[in-house]
């Protein structure tokens, strides 16, 4: 008898290109706070987009930078360990 189990099919909802300070500081286990003194300490730490001019628009990050950034992190610990 053939094996009935099926594997979970992929997700096709594309990720979201763009997510907000909140959201990105609950990705990167960071709290608000937090991610502000990352964004200050780091200069590699990617940048936010402010979605208008005035100060109390909404910043939002993208998702390839963050995913990038994250990326480069673990590279260098891992030359680090070696």
């Amino acid at each position: 008898m053939a094996d009935q189990t099926k594997t979970p099919a992929p997700s096709n909802k594309p990720k979201p290109w763009r997510i907000p300070l909140n959201e990105a500081a609950r990705l990167l286990g960071f709290t608000r706070s937090g991610l502000h003194g990352q964004m200050k300490k780091d200069p590699a730490f990617p940048r936010p987009i402010k979605d208008g001019t005035d100060r109390r628009s909404r910043s939002y990050f993208l998702t390839e930078e963050l995913e990038a950034w994250l990326d480069r992190k673990a590279k260098q610990r891992d030359q680090q360990a070696a």
